[in-house]
């Protein structure tokens, strides 16, 4: 082996230097695709969370949005409820409070619990009975009727039939 530095094959030895810091620098380069993989996959990663991320927002912002229109619409309905009268088991009672001879031709609410009706009767004892049966009834119209009008037709009507309006308070 040559011991003095002109002893030394100095082309193999640039060649071995050289043949050394490309494998070192390959090597590192190597390391480095490595990272920046890893690194690029990682950020894919939290690309796509951030995505998830923002259908979840958009998605609870539309929930959201829904739950305070469907609280309006209860709340809506609430105070519409409070002064909601209940027609329908109102006409259901007077399908019960029927009588021959009566004829309701319009009910209307006033005031908002007063009923106002209005109809015919073929006489005024019709008309008298169909009352009768709204005074014994104190359990639906505490009150009992208050007949506001009556009279008579005699002209485009049915001649001798009664006209009348009654007014009732519901329960």
């Amino acid at each position: 082996m040559p011991t003095e530095p002109e002893d030394w094959n100095w082309p193999r030895l640039a060649a071995s230097v050289l043949a050394a810091t490309a494998i070192l620098i390959f090597g590192l380069f190597l390391v480095d695709q490595v990272q920046l993989a890893a690194a690029e996959d990682a950020a894919a990663e939290q690309r796509s969370r951030l995505a998830l991320l923002g259908r979840e927002r958009e998605q609870k912002s539309r929930l959201e949005k829904c739950a305070e229109e469907t609280e309006k619409k209860q709340r809506t309905l609430a105070v519409l409820s409070k002064k909601a009268f209940p027609w329908r088991s109102t006409l259901a009672h007077f399908g019960t409070m029927a009588v021959e001879g009566v004829c309701l031709t319009q009910i209307e609410q006033i005031d908002g619990q007063v009923l106002r009706v209005r109809g015919e009767a073929e006489s005024y004892d019709a008309l008298a009975e169909f009352l009768k049966k709204f005074e014994t009834d104190r359990e639906f119209f505490q009150d009992g009727p208050t007949l506001t009008e009556s009279h008579v037709e005699t002209g485009n009507g049915r001649p001798g039939a009664v006209d009348f309006t009654v007014e009732l308070r519901p329960a």
